[in-house]
């Protein structure tokens, strides 16, 4: 079991993803198994878009990921018509229900 992170913030709406990511790397770095689950609107992240005005840069942090054995995933269906800049693990839209049921503690905004 390990925590699952979702984002379904949409890029240049608010610093939810580098928050997010914040979270993740802090688990990371206790040796927690993370998963960043991307849903919705979130996918955009995954095929780069520079920040907004104002806003922090994530890109970085996004390519850095793997690095601290943080998977990234997102729903398959989502995944079929882009590319993400990051690896992503497929995860089927059915298993969608077990990944969260898995998980030992969700986390999401």
């Amino acid at each position: 079991m390990s925590p699952l992170l979702i984002c379904r913030t949409p890029p240049h709406q608010d610093d939810s993803l580098a928050e997010l990511l914040d979270m993740a790397l802090t688990l990371a770095a206790f040796g927690q198994s993370v998963t960043l689950l991307f849903l919705g609107e979130a996918i955009q992240h995954l095929i780069g878009h520079g920040p907004a005005t104002g806003r922090r840069d994530i890109t970085e942090l996004l390519n850095a990921l793997s690095d601290y054995g943080i998977t990234c995933a997102a729903p398959h269906s989502a995944l079929e018509t882009v590319t993400p800049f990051v690896p992503v693990t497929a995860v089927n839209d059915d298993a969608l229900p077990a990944l969260l049921a898995q998980a030992s503690h969700a986390w999401g905004w």
